[in-house]
């Protein structure tokens, strides 16, 4: 066994550069300069110890701007000042290197005209005979990738000269390097390079260069190998993404590749050098994040983004072409049971078997996606609408015939399902898709379990028409969470009490405009998704929006419950379980509640006001008056505040009935002990006549337009 030379004994450093068995002067020219000049793209320089400049490449010079004669015998430190970085090139950056085997550094870098260029420098030691000779260090100018290809106009000599340090620098270079002749034949790969293509030196020397950079056929088609472009046109190839190369092994890289001709001092072409760097990781990343933009998570079907690129090109061939395509919306009817009764792990592996269900009913050229939650579209490709009719009646019958049992019990949902055909005067894919989704809630008005092609005349009437399109427009913004709260504020009529707010609701349409409550809360109310929008307004106020409002302990706050939410036996525990973890006291809430709502279920709601109750909360009778028993209700309905139906007050000035049942609710409520607020005050006048009969609050315009919570919650903050 031959003993360990001294260098390896006395350079603990694995990754550090040893020279062995010659001798190095670091500041005697060497002949292999032209090939450190070939690579423009890279600075590339000597240091000696003490971080002075030995060696000065054309890739340097051209990313700083100084020429050799400016640098050479200076400090490194001095070349080179890194901004907005955390590591400052110097001494201690050399001692890095020194101690670790490589030190590398990202930061802004001046020029010498002081301007700026993201920079990678990179900096390994020298070794002879275990003794540090000085510094290789590689500087790469990451904002012009590919400004790079400054003709190479050095003599051959001194491409001799400097061949001994260009191989002791391009080892510490991490891209790989392949220099060629000029027919192409490889002359030098440095370890980088080794390591991709799977080549040794002693291998690959005198090789063509494409069957050492081997590039995989992308379709078939071979790439041109970017050395050999540059050779035949005696141009530089600029950098490339997302070439295959396939090394000897059979091992597959993405890369990033460029190359550049080498010219001698008299212009004549002596070869080309390749520079490659491995971004498989990279192009996985990007292609993993392509999917996830157009797929969904858990099932992997498209999703609503890609769906609505299909179906613009499907409109788009529809009026070229005069073909007929078909969309349809689909909506498990009663999933919300399986996951609310066991779990949404059980809903989850029931939306997969659904899908599993569908995709086995369409053909290959059809295009099935999930929209959210429960909901899945799918759009036949070349299929008339009586085409469509069977396969969705297999998908009906493939969706019903799913039995799944979890814990003893069998759970089964229906599917409704509805139609809309795309022609060429179907119009844009929004309207396409209002269509499809209108004929799906008409399915389930239907009585579920159905497929329902869209007609304008199917809903009965034109406002019910209206109502379809506003119910489909809701239960999109439920799942794009395109809702707002505003708050107006309720404003004593007399010293002594405090004002407080009442928040509303505004519906945010496709455009960004705000609808307001009257234009869709009926078709809510109908289409029963009150309880849903009810729930979207407790969880902002009780989750996103209690930090501020408990910053905020003098705010009481009027929050709107439907009938359908009092008749829903889930939805009190949801409301308390928000309550008790927002950190809002109950005694800062007046929940208001309809004459309607009392009088679907008096049981039913004097239950729930008794519970809320017993958390502090207050009690409001919202739109007192509009009934024939609202007096009757009083006395079996504990209530704290009574809110007058605006009609009544909105006329009182000029309709002495109205002025009477004002006066009268009033009274009869000031003897029972409970607050008035009078709704709809529009003027001065009606604000000095509510003092006069001595209602105790007043909320309309007059008082204050409803505006944002959040820039209510701002204006008490700088209060």
């Amino acid at each position: 066994m031959q003993p360990e030379s001294q260098a390896e004994k006395a350079d603990p450093h694995g990754s550090s550069i040893r020279l062995q068995d010659r001798s190095l002067d670091l500041q005697t020219p060497h002949p292999t300069a032209l090939l450190v000049n070939a690579i423009q793209d890279i600075g590339l320089f000597l240091l000696d110890p003490a971080g002075i400049v030995l060696t000065w490449n054309l890739g340097a010079e051209r990313i700083t701007g100084y020429p050799a004669a400016d640098i050479l015998g200076h400090s490194f430190q001095r070349l080179l000042p890194i901004t907005d970085s955390p590591a400052i090139p110097g001494p201690s950056f050399l001692e890095t290197a020194a101690n670790t085997g490589h030190s590398e550094v990202h930061g802004w870098a001046k020029r010498r005209d002081a301007s700026r260029f993201w920079s990678l420098i990179s900096i390994s030691p020298v070794y002879n005979e275990g003794i540090l000779q000085g510094f290789a260090v590689l500087i790469r100018d990451l904002t012009e990738s590919q400004e790079r290809n400054e003709a190479l106009n050095r003599s051959e000599s001194a491409l001799q000269k400097e061949r001994d340090r260009l191989h002791v620098t391009l080892e510490a270079i991490r891209d790989g390097v392949i220099s060629t002749d000029s027919q192409g034949r490889v002359l030098f790969l440095n370890a980088a390079a080794s390591a991709l293509t799977g080549w040794s030196l002693e291998a690959a020397r005198g090789l063509p260069i494409r069957q050492v950079f081997q590039l995989f056929p992308d379709n078939g088609v071979v790439e041109l190998n970017p050395a050999e472009s540059c050779l035949a046109t005696r141009t530089p190839s600029p950098l490339r993404d997302g070439g295959r190369l396939l090394s000897r092994s059979g091992e597959e890289h993405v890369i990033q590749d460029s190359a550049a001709p080498i010219l001698d001092c008299n212009g004549e072409l002596t070869g080309a050098v390749l520079v490659f760097q491995d971004v498989t990781h990279v192009h996985q990343v990007q292609t993993e994040l392509r999917h996830q933009t157009f797929h969904d998570a858990l099932t992997g079907l498209p999703n609503r983004r890609q769906l609505e690129n299909k179906l613009a090109d499907a409109i788009e061939d529809s009026e070229v072409r005069g073909t007929e395509h078909v969309l349809c919306f689909l909506d498990l009817d009663r999933f919300k049971i399986i996951n609310d009764t066991a779990g949404h792990s059980v809903g989850d592996m029931f939306l997969r078997a659904a899908t599993e269900a569908i995709r086995h009913c369409v053909r290959e050229t059809d295009l099935v996606a999930r929209l959210g939650g429960d909901e899945f579209a799918l759009l036949l490709l070349d299929c008339r609408l009586e085409e469509a009719a069977p396969i969705l009646t297999r998908i009906a019958e493939a969706v019903a015939a799913i039995r799944f049992q979890w814990e003893g019990h069998l759970y089964q949902v229906t599917v409704s399902i509805g139609v809309a055909g795309i022609t060429q005067r179907s119009g844009s894919s929004s309207h396409v898709m209002k269509q499809a989704d209108v004929a799906c809630y008409s399915a389930k008005r239907a009585g579920r379990n159905r497929v329902m092609l869209y007609r304008p005349d199917q809903a009965g009437g034109e406002e019910n028409h209206r109502e379809l399109h506003m119910a489909a427009e809701i239960g999109e913004a439920l799942t794009q969470n395109r809702f707002v709260l505003y708050a107006q504020k309720i404003v004593p009529t007399k010293p002594g009490r405090s004002e407080y707010c009442e928040v509303l609701i505004r519906m945010i349409d496709r455009d960004g405009g705000h609808v307001p409550p009257g234009d869709f809360i009926p078709a809510a109310e109908r289409y029963d998704l009150m309880v849903e929008v009810d729930r979207w307004v407790m969880t902002e106020i009780f989750t996103n929006l209690a930090p501020e409002l408990v910053r905020h302990p003098n705010l009481t706050l009027s929050l709107n419950i439907s009938a359908q939410s009092l008749n829903d036996p889930k939805f009190l525990p949801f409301f308390l379980d928000l309550l008790k973890s927002s950190g809002i006291p109950g005694s800062r809430l007046i929940l208001e509640i309809t004459e309607t709502a009392i009088v679907n279920n008096l049981r039913i709601a004097s239950t729930i006001v008794e519970q809320l109750r017993s958390y502090g909360c207050r009690v409001a009778l919202d739109d007192f008056g509009t009934g024939l028993s609202s007096f009757g209700y009083l006395r079996t309905f504990r209530v704290d505040l009574i809110k007058i139906e605006g009609s009544f007050v909105k006329n009182m000035l000029s309709n002495p009935v109205d002025l009477t049942i004002v006066r009268a609710i009033n009274q009869i409520a000031h003897e029972l002990k409970i607050l008035t607020v009078a709704e709809f005050v529009e003027d001065e006048a009606t604000i000095q006549m509510l003092e006069k009969l001595g209602v105790d609050f007043g909320q309309g315009y007059a008082l204050g337009r409803p505006e944002p919570v959040l820039s209510l919650l701002e204006s008490l903050s700088t209060t």
